[in-house]
């Protein structure tokens, strides 16, 4: 949010600013809204033209200023429409508005009350008794009976603290998108469950629900590497625009995702679970010498003196990796193993991953109950 504590938004985005303890009055510029189809559209534009309110169709667009006062307590906005379509906001988003007084010489409720919960408008001429909401916000997705949201309208993340959950986590701190985790062991009662299963049927953290997904629709999203991607485009960050920096950035994540994570995950099996039952030293042996060949890889990577893997800016690509060269070292102790002694600019890369803010805080999120 600017300065002035302003913010813009088209088609279905929401109002999509932190509340915050302090209830300052804020100001929102709504530019305008999307119509439910083009014949409503149409409908809409020509009653406006023939000077009639229209109250059938929705609105082609919304033009005005609306003053939000955040209530503390209760996380709501006191909202006062100024020259605004109140009435005409999309009933298909997500913000639910209950308690409209209407302005009688307008024909339209010019105070309302949005609760974080479904966005819901009633026709401007309908009586205030008539358009009183009750606002329950709920996650309309079945893991919501297992791990229900406390503020369904920003993103969910279903995760663990490991080297695949901590990426989701890190991303999110990074970007500074509102979230909420939800602790997801790794058990069979908790990622075998039906309500986990619902949300990833591969059984696995991390996992997302995005209420605000593409064109304003909800997204669930499973697979660490897609949701960083995801994540990075929805926010802007973290992955280059142009696009050979970019596909470049996707390519580390897939060496993550398909060399780095299963090759210093089965090591990890073989040497500190259960696999290290097993007498036959050369499943261990493979894992460790394949995991060394993907350390070299990255050494040879970031031996000219970058500062990060892709160069200047710090990537997806970073959050990808780093988490598991830092759980090799501190949980499976493998450093030996892995010789990691013998990578410097790894590990000086590796130190500088680990000392950002974001990654401080969030490689120790969800906590681990």
């Amino acid at each position: 949010m600017s300065s002035d504590s302003s913010l813009s938004f088209t088609g279905r985005q929401d109002l999509e600013q932190d509340l915050g303890p302090c209830p300052i009055l804020r100001r929102v510029d709504v530019l305008h809204a999307l119509a439910r189809d083009d014949d409503a559209r149409r409908a809409r534009a020509h009653d406006r033209r023939a000077g009639q309110p229209g109250l059938g169709a929705p609105p082609v667009e919304l033009a005005g200023i609306v003053r939000c006062t955040p209530f503390t307590s209760s996380r709501r906005l006191q909202v006062s429409a100024i020259d605004t379509d109140v009435a005409g906001l999309a009933a298909s988003s997500r913000w639910r508005f209950g308690r409209c007084a209407p302005d009688a010489s307008r024909g339209m409720p010019t105070q309302l009350e949005i609760g974080r919960g479904h966005r819901q408008c009633s026709p401007a001429n309908t009586a205030p008794a008539d358009i009183e909401r009750t606002m329950i916000p709920t996650l309309p997705h079945p893991i919501d009976t297992r791990w229900p949201a406390n503020d369904p309208s920003i993103l969910q993340l279903y995760s663990f603290p490991t080297p695949n959950g901590v990426k989701v986590s890190i991303m999110l701190e990074e970007i500074g998108l509102p979230y909420e985790a939800h602790t997801v062991s790794l058990s069979d009662t908790e990622v075998k469950s039906e309500a986990f299963l619902s949300l990833n049927p591969n059984g696995k953290i991390p996992a997302i629900i995005d209420p605000d997904g593409p064109d304003g629709r909800q997204l669930a999203l499973f697979e660490s590497g897609a949701i960083l991607i995801y994540l990075a485009d929805k926010s802007g960050q973290l992955l280059p625009s142009d696009p050979i920096a970019r596909y470049q950035a996707i390519q580390w994540v897939m060496f993550q995702m398909g060399g780095i994570g299963p090759m210093f995950g089965q090591y990890g099996f073989f040497s500190k679970f259960a696999g290290s039952a097993v007498e036959d030293p050369l499943p261990r042996e493979r894992y460790r010498s394949e995991s060394v060949r993907l350390l070299e890889v990255l050494e040879q990577e970031l031996s000219d003196g970058r500062q990060w893997l892709c160069g200047a800016d710090y990537t997806i690509a970073d959050i990808a990796i780093f988490p598991w060269i830092r759980g090799a070292k501190l949980f499976y102790e493998a450093g030996e193993a892995m010789e990691m002694d013998s990578m410097p600019s790894v590990m000086a890369w590796l130190e500088r991953c680990i000392a950002r803010p974001a990654s401080v805080r969030g490689l120790e999120i969800p906590a681990r109950g």
